[in-house]
């Protein structure tokens, strides 16, 4: 455990929070429904469940093989229903450890106020009840409590498993528990859940064959690409761009003929983090991709280079802001201003600014934008790596801590598991019916303009937050979409994003707790060496051509070699389970 905590402690490890339908019964009681009567529940559940499989088995030479298909719709209805709510008399609580980012957390003081939550706590019968840090320091707050030996006193940790490096090693460790045996018992509509989607099931099994992280399946689609000022390319005469070339020739006509100061706006971690701009060229966030079975690393190949030259000739020509070191999100910058008023005309953003709401208040009555597919170096060549639509397909991790009494696991799994029910889906996509959303003709759940175009005058990801839901672990339902777009740009905008991307080069793979400390400890310089090397690059700082050799061999001398060594048996292993 010591070991590990150090080599935490020296990391400067990325902890993200953010996001984007188990099939359930519910059956409610009049009455408290303590663990002992679940118990009897799936007892019995279970006991006709295996005399049932017997007397399939001994059948099973007189009846046609069931399709795929068929087994899984059959394995997907929970064989044991939980009852809700679970307690009346108040008794129980839980306890979640969660972020909040700098820009969310002045609108929402207790996370709990969440509309999923608060429905949650009423359908369960069990309150919810959260300590909250800012997002700017929950990597050190989450390596602390490690440390202290304090993440005890939660039941559960919002992400735990990702910020300690994998969930076996937080589990070898004491941090969080491997859920394997309770899961069909005690959470049996995310055990359904498991079984009808065999991609999610393995991301979330690790190499061991514990399943500790509880999340559902939040991707329909990439939530976030680059937008472009269509007026400004209808006036000049321009297609979208699709290529590097084509998009440093629209940024400088926006630069020069319609006076932006800032013609391509992104999150400082659009520029040093390999991100929508930079996969084109064949780089991922973490550096690592995988080609016909082997772990590679980009940032010491010709595509890193070439990625550093362009940013740094369009850094000097003023295509980019001067600071865009300091345009991180929730830093006061009002992006959706700096998109409408001319200060950008290419910019990294969400469907919401394709609304018509968005262009309503927009302060150029001429501003219309659309969204634009990530470039590639050549027209129509297929980005296979980085932010992919099914590269992370998972939303929001929980892990259960360590802490969790053996008494109280079926309240915490209860509680978590109804988030898996027909009832906690709708809850998690929609919120509360006649607060966020309303039932139409058709009876498909349909957002009102209390998150769509709130009143109070907040964004809809704020509104979202608060009156759907913040952080839950929970399956996205397609009908969400539907539910928001009012364009035609926000309804294509995920299929633009998508439209040359695919994930056959995406890696994957989780570290034992021994080769995380390893890791760490080799990487840890090796990424601030880089980081730092990048600014100095695309700043022209350092001349790329003069410094690239010595870049390169001082990232191997800092023995890169042995870090893809560990990230490729992680990659075997992942490709085993």
């Amino acid at each position: 455990m010591k070991k590990q905590i150090v080599a935490m402690l020296s990391a400067a490890m990325v902890f993200s929070m953010f996001a984007g339908c188990g099939t359930g019964q519910n059956t409610a009681s009049s009455g408290t429904t303590a663990a002992s009567d679940n118990a009897s529940r799936v007892e019995s559940a279970v006991t006709d469940q295996t005399a049932a499989q017997e007397e399939t088995n001994s059948t099973a030479g007189e009846q046609p093989e069931a399709s795929q298909a068929e087994q899984s719709v059959v394995e997907a209805e929970p064989a044991i229903a939980i009852q809700y709510p679970m307690v009346t008399d108040g008794s129980q609580q839980i306890s979640v450890w969660v972020s909040l980012p700098p820009h969310v957390a002045p609108y929402m003081e207790d996370v709990a106020e969440s509309a999923a939550y608060r429905k949650a706590a009423e359908a369960t019968g069990i309150q919810m009840v959260t300590t909250t840090v800012s997002a700017a320091v929950e990597s050190e707050q989450f390596q602390l409590m490690c440390a202290s030996g304090t993440t005890v006193d939660y039941d559960v940790i919002v992400g735990a498993s990702r910020a300690y490096g994998s969930a076996d090693a937080a589990i070898e460790d004491g941090i969080i528990m491997d859920l394997s045996d309770y899961l069909e018992t005690d959470m049996p509509d995310y055990y359904a859940s498991l079984q009808k989607d065999e991609e999610i099931r393995k991301l979330l099994t690790t190499d061991t064959g514990a399943i500790a992280d509880i999340a559902g399946r939040a991707t329909g689609g990439r939530p976030q690409g680059f937008g472009i000022r269509k007026d400004w390319l209808d006036q000049s005469g321009l297609d979208i761009p699709s290529t590097y070339d084509e998009l440093y020739e629209v940024l400088t006509v926006f630069k020069n003929d319609y006076s932006c100061p800032e013609p391509l706006l992104m999150y400082s971690t659009g520029f040093l983090d390999n991100d929508f701009l930079c996969s084109g060229l064949g780089m991922t966030q973490s550096g690592y991709y995988v080609e016909d079975g082997t772990v590679k690393y980009a940032y010491t190949e010709d595509s890193f280079r070439q990625y550093c030259e362009m940013i740094s000739k369009w850094y000097a020509e003023g295509l980019i802001s001067r600071d865009f070191l300091n345009n991180t999100q929730g830093a006061g910058i009002s992006y959706d201003a700096q998109m409408q008023d001319g200060t950008a005309g290419v910019f990294m953003t969400g469907v919401d600014i394709f609304s018509s709401g968005s262009a309503a208040g927009a302060s150029d009555p001429n501003w219309e934008a659309v969204p634009m597919a990530d470039v590639t170096v050549n027209s129509g060549d297929t980005i296979t790596m980085g932010n992919t639509p099914n590269s992370d397909p998972l939303s929001n991790k929980w892990n259960v801590t360590t802490g969790v009494t053996e008494e109280r696991i079926p309240y915490v799994l209860g509680f978590i598991n109804w988030f898996f029910t027909e009832d906690g889906s709708i809850a998690c996509n929609f919120g509360i019916e006649g607060e966020a959303f309303e039932y139409d003709a058709n009876g498909e759940p349909k957002l009102t303009e209390l998150v769509t175009n709130n009143p109070d005058g907040l964004g809809s990801f704020i509104s979202e937050s608060i009156y759907i839901n913040w952080c839950a672990p929970y399956t996205l339902d397609p009908r969400y979409y539907d539910s928001i777009y009012d364009t035609e740009a926000q309804a294509s905008a995920s299929d633009i994003w998508n439209s040359n991307r695919n994930n056959s080069q995406q890696y994957h793979g989780d570290l034992t707790s021994d080769e995380n400390n390893e890791y760490n400890v080799l990487y840890n310089d090796i990424d601030t060496y880089i980081s730092n090397m990048a600014v100095s690059f695309m700043t022209g700082a350092e001349d790329i051509d003069a410094q690239w050799d010595t870049f390169v061999s001082t990232i191997e001398s800092m023995n890169i070699a042995r870090c893809i060594e560990i990230k490729q048996g992680a990659y075997d292993r992942f490709i085993s389970r």
